[in-house]
């Protein structure tokens, strides 16, 4: 196991504060209240008396803080042995505030995020993912419904697996850039099935 007081476990418990900082300002609405981490109660109050969001906000925290330091981890491994992979994200044309804010000195607020992908469906960009994949991303690339559409049709013909429009858009924005990709080896993380049945009709349709 590894000791608390290694760089590595020193990285992951930086993350972790500085995430629960973050998300002491978060607010969740519920039953026309705000629940934050703030309203959780003191630390010896037992589990079963504080609201179930509370406790997942602070799980969430800590994920999510192990999860940035083993990024930074990653990156770093990556960079010390000379990797040439390159990361790209995927985002949907009709909801593009988040590829602007990536690409731009600034963060903004799209003006839409009509789209059936719902899962990339965004107008803003949040702290957290923004933080990340405005260092580590080395290109973004926007897809039409159309586009996005077919890669749904394609992981569904080539996969036998049926996934939603934002679970195939890494398979989608693969076959986009196909030219440049070809003789590389190429890695699509394909996640979410949450389509519902007139979606899936218009995209097998279309």
């Amino acid at each position: 196991m590894r000791d608390q007081h290694t760089p590595g476990a020193a990285r992951t418990n930086l993350a972790c504060e500085q995430t629960q900082y973050r998300l002491r300002s978060v607010r969740i609405e519920i039953a026309g209240r705000l629940v934050g981490e703030d309203q959780s109660g003191p630390m010896h109050q037992r589990a079963c008396k504080r609201d179930p969001l509370q406790l997942a906000a602070r799980q969430l925290a800590r994920h999510a803080g192990t999860a940035i330091a083993e990024a930074d981890r990653r990156q770093e491994l990556r960079n010390a042995l000379g990797a040439r992979a390159r990361i790209i994200g995927v985002g949907a044309a009709n909801a593009d505030g988040v590829y602007r804010s990536w690409k731009g000195p600034g963060r903004v607020v799209g003006e839409s995020a009509q789209t059936f992908a719902e899962g990339i469906a965004t107008r803003v960009s949040f702290d957290l993912p923004f933080s990340i994949y405005k260092q580590y991303l080395d290109d973004f690339v926007l897809l039409t419904e159309e586009e996005l559409a077919e890669g749904v049709r394609m992981a569904l013909k080539t996969t036998h697996n049926l996934p939603e429009g934002a679970g195939s858009a890494s398979i989608a924005a693969a076959y986009k850039l196909r030219q440049t990709l070809a003789e590389q080896r190429v890695v699509c993380i394909m996640s979410g099935g949450n389509i519902d049945a007139a979606k899936l009709k218009w995209v097998l349709s279309a």
